[in-house]
């Protein structure tokens, strides 16, 4: 195994964290908008949309891996009723920012397709997986 210096580590997993559901919301946004009928001149607004939603989505459940021991979601993750609270009203403003077309309006976004809000929720949970998967391997391999 490949040991870093201290700072080389903490950026590469920085890098981890950014990447991931980056990775994920170029990937479903593109997604989102081959499966949309909207028309061409929408195309790019929808991918932005669906682009926006979906990291959205990522760093709100970042939350619960940055505070995390040894998994995002350990036993009574939701006991931290001030962070849950706030993750719960910010996904019912994006419902509403995204449903509403005075909300699409006043932020510029386009309304996304059903597949738009799945792949937003299938990466987040995804980008969860994956670190709370390499947070394992480090601590069963003492890093």
């Amino acid at each position: 195994m490949i040991r870093l210096g201290a700072g080389l580590e903490a950026h590469v997993r920085i890098a981890v964290v950014i990447v991931v559901p980056m990775v994920g919301s170029v990937r479903g946004a593109r997604l989102a908008r081959s499966i949309d009928a909207a028309p061409a001149d929408q195309g790019h607004l929808t991918t932005r949309s669906s682009l926006l939603l979906t990291l959205i989505a990522c760093h709100l459940l970042l939350a619960y891996v940055a505070r995390a021991r040894h998994f995002a979601f350990e036993p009574a993750w939701w006991r931290a009723k001030p962070m849950l609270a706030s993750i719960v009203g910010s996904i019912l403003l994006q419902v509403v920012a995204y449903t509403t077309p005075t909300g699409r309006e006043l932020l510029g976004l386009s309304a996304v397709p059903p597949v738009a809000w799945l792949i937003a929720g299938g990466a987040a949970i995804s980008m969860v997986g994956v670190l709370d998967v390499r947070s394992a391997l480090r601590r069963r391999h003492g890093g």
